[in-house]
């Protein structure tokens, strides 16, 4: 697959509820990827429109990990390691929250020109449980034509 990609993130919480109460939210931009030491390395920017804040994000796939690192307008590093809770700080302008993410799912499918990540984990706030959530990260090769 080539560097510059087409990067869909799509977010959802509570992903046993009825289809009409999933709360859904989508990122779709431009970015790079990486395939270095036998991992996979995805790295985009989204934008807060309301704010004009930046956030840069690298998701790194490992074979038993996934860490998804943000710099920015927040920072944090969450680890997806399947059946562990891991902690991480989230910080934001407004203070730090502590979030917990104990990962049920980790799948990644692989293709010509495609990757596709999905991750299911219980999310936690300052040990609260919050939401079941699910992210699913489709990375695909740009064409360009000239």
């Amino acid at each position: 697959m080539t560097k510059d990609v087409l990067i869909t993130v799509t977010g959802q919480q509570d992903y046993d509820k009825a289809p009409e109460e999933i709360q859904e939210i989508q990122v779709i931009t431009r970015g790079n990827y990486y395939y270095k030491n036998n991992k996979h390395y995805i790295l985009y920017e989204e934008v807060i429109p309301e704010e004009s804040k930046t956030i840069r994000n690298v998701v790194k796939i490992a074979e038993d990990y996934v860490e998804i690192t943000k710099k920015g307008a927040i920072n944090t590093q969450m680890m997806f390691t399947l059946g562990q809770q891991n902690m991480s700080p989230y910080i934001t302008e407004v203070g730090m929250i502590e979030i917990g993410v104990l990962a049920r799912k980790i799948e990644l499918l692989e293709m010509e020109g495609e990757i596709i990540l999905e991750l299911l984990y219980s999310l936690e706030m300052n040990h609260d449980y919050v939401s079941d959530s699910r992210i699913v990260v489709k990375v695909e090769q740009v064409n360009e034509t000239k």
